[in-house]
C-alpha cells in the first residue's frame, strides 16, 4: 500500500484551518492540540469547536468563568485536567495578543500544535507512534521522546521529506495495519 500519499496530512490540515478560520487558525490549532490526548478526531473537533464558539462570544468573561469554576468547565466540555490547563493557556494567549510563541504543556501536545501551525520540523509522538517503536508503556518520558523524534528526523532525511511528513506516513501505516481507516482533520473541518 502507498502510505506516502498521506505525507501532507499536516500541511493540508493547516491549509484547511487557515481557509476556514482565517486569523483564528492558530487559536483553533491550539485548542485541537490541547484536547487531543485520548480523544478520537471526531470528538477532538467537536469539543474544540464547542469551546471556540463559546469563547468567541464572551472572550475574557469566558476565561474568567472557566478559571473560577474549573470543575464545571471541565464537566461542561467533557475535558480532562490535562486538556483544561492547555485550553486555558491557549485562550489566555489569544486574549493577550502577544507575539510571544504559545508553548503548550506536554511534548506531544506542543509538537502537535507546532505541526498544525506549520512547523514541520517537530515530530509528534503519540500512541500510534509508540506502537510503531514497540514502546511498552502508554506514556513516554523526555529521553525516549527525544530518541524517537531523532529516529523520525533521520528517517525523514533518508526519504527526502520533512519530519512531520515522515511521521504522518508512519502514523497512517500503523493505524491502517491495525485495521483503522486513514483519518484526517481535513475531513471534519
Amino acid at each position: 500500500m502507498n502510505y506516502k500519499k498521506h505525507k501532507n496530512w499536516y500541511s493540508l490540515t493547516r491549509y484547511k484551518l487557515i481557509k476556514k478560520y482565517k486569523h483564528d487558525y492558530k487559536l483553533i490549532a491550539g485548542l485541537l492540540a490541547s484536547t487531543s490526548p485520548q480523544y478520537n478526531i471526531k470528538r477532538n473537533i467537536r469539543v474544540t469547536l464547542e469551546i471556540y464558539n463559546a469563547y468567541k462570544d464572551k472572550k475574557q468573561y469566558f476565561i474568567n468563568d472557566a478559571v473560577k469554576d474549573k470543575k464545571y468547565f471541565m464537566y461542561a466540555y467533557g475535558i480532562m485536567l490535562c486538556h483544561y490547563n492547555n485550553v486555558i493557556r491557549t485562550l489566555k494567549h489569544d486574549i493577550s495578543n502577544t507575539r510571544k510563541k504559545l508553548v503548550l504543556s506536554g511534548q506531544k501536545v506542543d509538537s502537535f500544535y507546532n505541526n498544525l501551525i506549520g512547523n514541520y520540523n517537530r515530530v509528534t509522538i503519540d500512541t500510534w507512534m509508540l506502537r510503531y517503536f514497540k514502546h511498552s508503556k502508554s506514556w513516554v518520558n523526555k529521553t525516549d521522546y527525544k530518541y524517537y523524534s531523532k529516529a523520525i528526523i533521520k528517517y525523514a532525511k533518508k526519504i527526502k521529506l520533512n519530519p512531520a511528513q515522515a511521521q504522518a506516513i508512519i502514523w497512517t501505516k500503523e493505524r491502517m495495519e491495525s485495521g483503522f481507516k486513514p483519518s484526517s482533520y481535513v475531513n471534519f473541518i
